[in-house]
């Protein structure tokens, strides 16, 4: 989590006007012997990093998109069980 921190952090400090954040963070070290990888939730780097407000505003954008998805697979589900009838 300390990478997903540390790379997080170099981007706000960017010289670059603009930066985007992902739900996810994926964290792959990469050694001679092993590839391995983690993902870790945005807001809790973010809250981690001491961003709380970033993170909570991520986090309730991210809620409200899960809604407006849940809500598209029901119109989805229920166009399918037309067709069937």
């Amino acid at each position: 989590m300390e990478a997903a921190a540390k790379a997080l952090s170099e981007q706000i400090d960017s010289p670059s006007q603009t930066f985007s954040v992902s739900s996810t963070i994926k964290v792959t070290p990469i050694t001679l012997k092993t590839k391995e990888s983690q993902e870790f939730y945005a807001p809790t780097i973010l809250a981690d990093m001491g961003m709380h407000q970033f993170a909570a505003d991520l986090s309730q954008q991210l809620d409200d998109l899960d809604e407006i998805l849940k809500e598209m697979d029901k119109e989805e589900d229920k166009g399918k069980k037309k067709k069937k009838k």
